[in-house]
């Protein structure tokens, strides 16, 4: 008996392309961002990207990105408490640390914001409506945290004359011109968001600790390799 040919695949746009197919159609037309869909080249590059960020995961380079920032700011916290008084060489060493941290964690930020609109993230995981709109709360106020603080930081140095140097490295930059007027102003936002963060970066990490713990869901699973 003549054997059955077999069906095409079709167009991977297609209405008729296997699930992975319609499943890649479904992100492309309606979560990938503008960019991906002007540029086929991008969209290829990135299908698999896109088809993980509909799964259950993060994808490898947000986890860096999550992790990494995460070490750094700790660095950078751990470096103001332990940099000792004024006029000292632990005080300009740990300055420079921090300093160092912070102008990390900005370029990082950059990049992991990117990232998020490039690559994807995850669908979200069943959870009330209101918890779901508190997480999403949190999540813009760590992402507008890891971006304005270190500019806060940068600009507190540069108004009041002072390049920022870094740790170990033999170079300083400078993104602002002197301002005495507002070096005050600025100094105290950058300090009292630190302080502010504490707590709500200490909230984060509880938050994921009782979805581990507790809901015993893939919250924080999600975010490792």
């Amino acid at each position: 008996m003549r054997g059955r040919a077999p069906r095409s695949c079709g167009n991977l746009i297609g209405p008729r392309g296997p699930p992975i197919a319609r499943h890649y159609n479904s992100i492309t037309s309606r979560a990938a961002p503008r960019a991906i869909r002007w540029f086929p080249s991008i969209r290829t590059r990135l299908i698999m990207n896109r088809i993980l960020a509909g799964q259950e995961r993060y994808n490898r380079p947000a986890v860096f990105f999550h992790w990494a920032i995460f070490l750094l700011v700790a660095l950078a916290y751990f470096a103001i408490e332990v940099r000792g008084p004024k006029g000292t060489d632990s005080r300009v060493f740990w300055s420079n640390v921090h300093y160092l941290a912070g102008s990390l964690v900005l370029a990082l930020a950059v990049l992991r914001i990117v990232w998020r609109f490039a690559g994807g993230a995850p669908r979200e995981l069943p959870q009330p409506a209101w918890l779901a709109l508190f997480a999403k709360l949190a999540h813009l106020a760590l992402y507008a945290f890891i971006v304005a603080q270190p500019l806060l930081g940068i600009m507190t140095l540069n108004f009041g004359g002072k390049p920022v140097t870094l740790a170990g490295i033999d170079w300083s930059f400078t993104l602002f011109a002197p301002n005495a007027a507002l070096r005050s102003t600025v100094k105290e936002a950058h300090e009292l968001i630190g302080n502010v963060f504490y707590y709500v970066i200490g909230l984060h990490a509880l938050a994921a600790l009782w979805h581990h713990f507790v809901k015993r869901d893939a919250t924080l699973r999600r975010m490792t390799f």
